[in-house]
């Protein structure tokens, strides 16, 4: 087959009812400004809008590498496969965020306004592959103009933090013009520009690792670009394999890119193990989340900034679900010729969430959020402007087509300028958030957290204990409520809540440094203005390695002593002291406990301290100070754990 006859040899004869077009066509100068416009409208409070302390902290504002500006090293850190900050590796994302540190500082609104065009950007694109691909404009421009204005992506747009998903999804997008052009052109520039983008969408966000499968999809819907004479299946796929060669290359590298960032994150420590989220549960409750994203798609009320994951998913909802799930994709593979837009819809949808289904998790992962559907939800889009407009086609004028779009629009930008204004602030959007949710503590510690920052202490302290009230041992809120009393100073409350948050949380740096600092505070001094216990107690300034072992000796020595509250005392100042040196410390401290006989709290700082990077196994296998943990099922586990990983 000549390959420059390629595109336009193909039989389109199945596709009659869609009007595909193969030539290239201008997009509507006016449909484009409309677009734009309806971003403009739902969005413009977000450019007053202030950055929010959730995530906002690590990935611009308190992040020293985006805020140290394009140094070597900066940029060396930034690329590195083990990030510094964050759960992802996203050089490209981290990238954009330090040029708009190095343009506008660190004011807001113009942090939002780089959002904004980004959405923008892939609003139009959107448009342009669909009208391009097919030649309607009509239901092109309303597949945009619902991603453009639906209160579901209000959260990828208005938060900042999101950058990551906006730039995946943009790259996303612009790989699907790059998979037309060379599927128009077979040519070496093509392939390579494919390439590019791909490679540019992975360093952006891990989004990207179903944009493989995505382009299957299209190439069926709009596309229209396989080779449909062969009915049976086999022989179909046969037939078009080398037609997508391209694709089964980018399969293997996204698995490449899988198999490192998995083995890297859960060496540290970033993945939610199997055993606090079994697998039976993340099965279930991705199950039951396709169900409810369908309703948020109709009906987006009550959108909130995080849903937490549920203790368990009843085995009716579940199995409804998938019942649901399997009977639509069965009607999607039964209409594959018939109605393409249908089948490449449904399984955009179902398959574009499974980089967001929480079979892998890290960090507070929801059980789902309005983020994770800023991709998927494009493709229920096209299930249903495509099918309404095959509808209305036959039934009724244009004018009352555009009625029948044009108005739910409408309703939906509504609400997406309402949602947009509660993320003004902090304050506002965990507000809502507790309206939504009042039992949400992780909204609530961010609430107080909001009201602190503002210095209104007391009304932080009033949320912090009613998130307490929900969750005696919420080792965040505790910190929180510790740091509200210092400022009030009372440091002994404050001291209280430190230890009881790192009684919840052993690994919770920050609340042993208040801790540290708030012990100073209440410690007598002696005559040289130095706290009156023996300075072995504290190790010296300066954090040396010479003072590190200085100080280590000295525990050893406390504890052949038998002095063991002592030498606990010196290896928590010593996690303060010498952070660089935390995993070994977290380590000694175990063996302490363990020798105390305090086996659970003993067992927390040895998790702790594999999650912070230990990894000599054959070590902790031996070490008899540990003994006591020796037939516990959980040091078992560690223990396996260790050899799977293969570490020395």
């Amino acid at each position: 087959m000549n390959s420059k006859k390629w595109w336009v040899n193909k039989k389109v004869n199945v596709h009659r009812s869609t009007h595909i077009t193969r030539h290239p066509i201008k997009s509507s100068p006016l449909l484009c400004l409309l677009l734009v416009l309806s971003v403009a409208a739902v969005y413009h409070s977000v450019l007053t809008a202030s950055f929010i302390s959730f995530d906002d902290s690590v990935y611009v504002y308190d992040n020293p590498v985006i805020k140290g500006g394009f140094s070597l090293d900066n940029l060396t850190r930034i690329f590195r496969f083990k990030q510094e900050s964050g759960a992802y590796w996203h050089p490209v994302t981290s990238l954009s965020h330090m040029l708009d540190v190095k343009m506008y500082g660190l004011r807001p609104g113009f942090h939002h306004l780089t959002n904004l065009i980004i959405h923008t950007a892939s609003v139009l694109l959107l448009f342009m592959f669909f009208q391009r691909s097919t030649g309607r404009s009509g239901p092109s421009f309303f597949i945009a103009l619902l991603f453009a204005v639906h209160p579901l992506n209000v959260e990828t747009v208005a938060w900042v933090s999101e950058r990551k998903n906006l730039l995946s999804v943009f790259f996303f997008i612009l790989g699907l013009h790059a998979w037309k052009y060379h599927a128009a052109k077979r040519s070496g520039l093509s392939y390579l520009l494919l390439w590019i983008v791909f490679f540019s969408g992975m360093m952006s966000k891990p989004l990207m690792m179903t944009f493989p499968f995505a382009l299957l999809l299209v190439h069926h819907f709009p596309l229209a670009a396989y080779d449909y004479s062969q009915k049976k299946t086999g022989a179909f796929v046969i037939e078009n394999i080398r037609e997508v060669k391209p694709v089964i290359q980018m399969i293997v590298v996204m698995l490449i890119f899988f198999a490192v960032g998995f083995s890297m994150s859960e060496t540290a420590g970033q993945t939610v193990p199997l055993t606090h989220v079994p697998l039976s549960l993340r099965l279930s409750n991705m199950a039951a989340s396709y169900l409810i994203y369908l309703k948020m798609l109709i009906l987006p009320v009550n959108l909130t900034v995080f849903h937490p994951y549920p203790a368990s998913v009843g085995i009716m909802t579940a199995g409804l679900s998938v019942i649901v799930l399997a009977c639509v994709s069965a009607f999607a593979f039964m209409m594959f010729r018939r109605l393409p837009w249908f089948f490449t819809g449904w399984f955009w949808y179902l398959g574009n969430f499974v980089t967001a289904s929480g079979l892998v998790q890290k960090g507070y992962w929801p059980a789902y959020a309005d983020r994770f559907t800023y991709l998927p939800m494009i493709g229920m889009f096209i299930v249903l402007v495509w099918s309404i407009s095959e509808i209305m086609d036959r039934l009724a004028s244009r004018a009352a087509s555009a009625v029948v779009g044009i108005v739910p629009a409408v309703c939906l930008a509504v609400l997406a300028h309402t949602q947009a204004g509660h993320w003004t602030s902090a304050e506002t959007l965990f507000r809502h958030a507790v309206k939504v949710n009042p039992f949400d503590v992780l909204s609530l510690t961010n609430l107080a957290l909001a009201l602190g920052e503002q210095n209104r202490i007391d009304e932080a302290i009033e949320v912090s204990h009613k998130v307490l009230a929900i969750e005696p041992r919420y080792a965040e809120a505790l910190n929180n409520l510790g740091t509200l009393y210092a400022k009030k100073g009372d440091y002994a409350r404050g001291l209280e809540c430190f230890e009881r948050s790192l009684e919840a949380y052993p690994g919770f740096t920050q609340a042993r440094i208040n801790a540290e600092k708030a012990r100073r505070f209440l410690e007598p001094e002696d005559k040289t203005g130095q706290p009156a216990e023996s300075s072995a107690q504290t190790p010296p300034e300066g954090g040396s390695q010479n003072a590190l072992d200085l100080a280590g000796e000295e525990a050893l020595r406390l504890i052949a002593e038998k002095k063991f509250a002592q030498a606990e005392k010196l290896y928590l100042s010593m996690l303060v002291s010498h952070p660089e040196a935390k995993v070994s410390i977290l380590y000694n401290l175990a063996c302490l406990y363990a020798i105390m006989e305090q086996p659970d709290r003993a067992m927390a700082y040895l998790v702790n301290s594999v999650r912070e990077g230990f990894s000599s196994w054959e070590h902790l296998e031996r070490d008899k100070d540990l003994e006591i943990l020796k037939d516990r099922e959980d040091f078992k586990a560690l223990i396996d754990l260790g050899r799977k990983v293969g570490k020395p």
